[in-house]
């Protein structure tokens, strides 16, 4: 996301994503899985689509894509499971 802010809403938690964030990437990961959480914009957003094409170049090609989309995953996870 450029700019903007939105407001996913995993589990009735919701977890603010603002610039900079991303946000669909498990779609991309795991094409065929149930969505696991809803988003909704909460300012006007400024947004940059990636491809599944692309998004797979990244993953073989560009290992410090792979540990930041891993670390904040991580992350995610961590706080989800933590009821923070």
């Amino acid at each position: 996301m450029l700019e903007g802010e939105v407001i996913v809403e995993v589990q009735g938690r919701p977890i603010e994503i603002g610039a900079g964030g991303f946000f669909g990437e498990l779609a991309l990961i795991v094409p065929d899985a149930e969505r696991v959480g809803r988003v909704r914009a909460s300012t006007r957003m400024r947004l940059l689509p990636v491809s599944r094409s692309t998004f797979e170049n990244l993953l073989e090609t560009e290992p410090n894509f792979v540990r930041a989309l891993l670390g904040e995953l991580a992350s995610r996870l961590i706080a989800a499971r933590s009821d923070r």
